[in-house]
């Protein structure tokens, strides 16, 4: 009777203990991976005047990863000379630079009219609920940030899961 009773409250302080810690872990899965909060979701970039934001708004944080597949067209004065990070990416509104995995970017110089692609994973799950949108322009050694009058969007597949 008193070894049923002991196993009893021993499942039961089990169970509370579980619930607390998948409480405190916000969107961690059992495996200890990201589970979104919603089903994936396509987004767009949109010309800002000096970058790109991803459309519509959604909090970030309520999923686990954006991939990011762009293209864009130099229309800049002259050839745009790649190397290192050629790219800016941070967050609306706070700012902050979420962790980025390069599948692959820019390198070498492309001519006037020609294209360059991005093909980037970011990682949203640890952003502020307050994030609704990420920011990106490219950045050449030749011309620093290239905003929409120097690196013209050519085509973007973006999807936040």
């Amino acid at each position: 009777m008193i070894k049923s009773a002991l196993k009893s409250v021993l499942l039961i302080c089990s169970t509370a203990v579980l619930i607390v810690f998948a409480a405190a872990c916000g969107n961690v899965g059992d495996s200890g991976g990201c589970i979104p909060a919603g089903p994936p979701m396509d987004l767009d970039l949109t010309d800002t005047g000096a970058w790109y934001k991803t459309t519509p708004d959604t909090t970030l944080s309520d999923y686990c990863t954006v991939t990011l597949i762009a293209t864009f067209t130099n229309v800049a004065s002259g050839a745009a000379i790649f190397s290192g990070s050629t790219f800016q990416l941070w967050t609306i509104p706070s700012g902050a630079n979420p962790p980025v995995a390069i599948n692959s970017e820019p390198s070498g110089t492309v001519e006037v009219d020609e294209t360059f692609s991005y093909d980037l994973t970011v990682d949203v799950s640890a952003l502020a609920s307050s994030d609704t949108g990420l920011v990106i322009r490219p950045d050449s050694d030749t011309f620093g940030t290239m905003g929409p009058d120097q690196a013209e969007l050519y085509s973007e597949e973006i999807t936040i899961q």
